[in-house]
C-alpha cells in the first residue's frame, strides 16, 4: 500500500463525502433555484478546503432539479480532482442496505424483529458474556446488542501489512466475540454482518445476491456493486485512505471481505441519492414497516 506525509489536515476513510438526499429548491422562480444550488456548490467548496475532508460530492434530485457536483481531490498523491461520477466504497452506508433488506424480509413475515439471533443462527453468540437467545435481529440494527466491533486497532494493522487477506463473516465474529460486551448503544459493524448470515438463513442467498436482486436491479443502479472478495474498483474512482498518525495509507485496492456486510459496497453519489431517495420514499418497505421506522 502506497504512504505518504499528510500535507492537507487528515483523511476521511473514504475520499468522497456523500450528501445524499433530496434538496427542496423553492418554487417562485428558477432564479432562487439556481441561487440555492449556487450555495450549495459553495458550501461543497468550503468542505473540501478543510481538514479532515480530501472530496465531497453532492448528489441532488428533486422533480426535475437533478444535478451533481463535486470539489476536492480524488487522489492526493496524483492532486486528481474529483468527479461527481466518480466511484467509490460506500462503507458504513453498506448497512442501510443490509437493514433494508432485513426489513423488507419482516414486512414480508419471513421473520421478526423481535425474533433472537439463536433462532436462526444457533451456537454463534455464547461464552465471554454473549448469549444468542438475549439478542434480537431489533437489537442487532439499533446497535444495542452489547456485541462490540470487530475493527479493532489489531485488525486495522493487519489490514495495512497484508491488504489481500481473505476474511470470513465468522471470522469477524468471532474477534469480537473475543472482547467484552458492552453497554448501552454502541456502533458496531458486527451487528449488520450478523444480520447478513441471518438473511442469508432466511432466504438461501446471501445479503449480496438479495441487495442486488431487491434493491440495485428494481431502482437500477447501474454503478453500485457488492465486490465480495474482489479487490477491484471501477477505474473512475476517488480514493480511500487510512490515517495512521503521521501519514495517509491509500487503502482503495484491499479486499473487502475485511467489511462484509458492514461496510463492503461500491456505488456513486448518483446511485446513493436514488436509493436514499427511494427508501425514504418508502418505495421499498411496506407501509407498516415504513411507519415504524419513523
Amino acid at each position: 500500500m502506497k504512504s505518504f506525509i499528510i500535507k492537507k489536515g487528515t483523511a476521511l476513510a473514504l475520499t468522497a463525502t456523500i450528501l445524499a438526499g433530496t434538496l427542496v429548491l423553492p418554487t417562485n422562480g428558477n432564479a432562487n433555484a439556481v441561487y440555492k444550488k449556487t450555495l450549495t456548490q459553495q458550501a461543497v467548496d468550503k468542505a473540501a478546503n478543510t481538514e479532515n475532508i480530501p472530496g465531497v460530492i453532492v448528489a441532488v434530485k428533486n422533480g426535475d432539479a437533478n444535478w451533481s457536483y463535486a470539489s476536492g481531490e480524488a487522489n492526493i498523491e496524483r492532486n486528481h480532482k474529483v468527479d461527481a461520477d466518480s466511484a467509490f466504497r460506500i462503507g458504513s452506508t453498506t448497512k442501510t442496505f443490509v437493514a433494508t433488506v432485513a426489513l423488507q424480509l419482516a414486512g414480508e413475515k419471513k421473520l421478526s424483529l423481535d425474533d433472537t439471533v439463536e433462532k436462526w443462527m444457533p451456537g454463534l453468540l455464547k461464552g465471554n458474556g454473549y448469549d444468542g437467545n438475549k439478542v434480537t435481529i431489533r437489537q442487532l440494527l439499533n446497535h444495542t446488542s452489547g456485541i462490540p466491533d470487530f475493527l479493532t486497532p489489531e485488525l486495522k494493522n493487519k489490514l495495512l501489512e497484508n491488504p489481500s487477506e481473505n476474511y470470513t463473516p465468522e471470522q469477524l465474529i468471532a474477534h469480537a466475540l473475543e472482547l467484552e460486551p458492552v453497554t448501552g448503544w454502541a456502533y458496531s459493524s458486527t451487528n449488520t454482518v450478523i444480520v447478513g448470515l441471518i438473511i442469508q438463513k432466511v432466504t438461501g442467498e446471501t445479503y449480496a445476491e438479495q441487495i442486488k436482486k431487491r434493491i440495485i436491479e428494481p431502482l437500477v443502479l447501474k454503478d453500485t456493486f457488492l465486490p465480495g472478495s474482489s479487490m477491484e474498483i471501477p477505474k473512475k474512482n476517488a480514493r480511500g485512505y487510512l490515517n495512521t498518525g503521521d501519514k495517509l495509507v491509500d487503502i482503495t485496492v484491499l479486499n473487502p471481505s475485511f467489511a462484509n456486510a458492514g461496510g463492503d459496497m461500491i456505488s456513486t453519489g448518483e446511485d446513493l441519492t436514488t436509493f436514499f431517495r427511494a427508501l425514504l420514499g418508502g418505495k421499498l418497505l411496506t407501509p407498516e414497516i415504513q411507519n415504524r421506522r419513523k
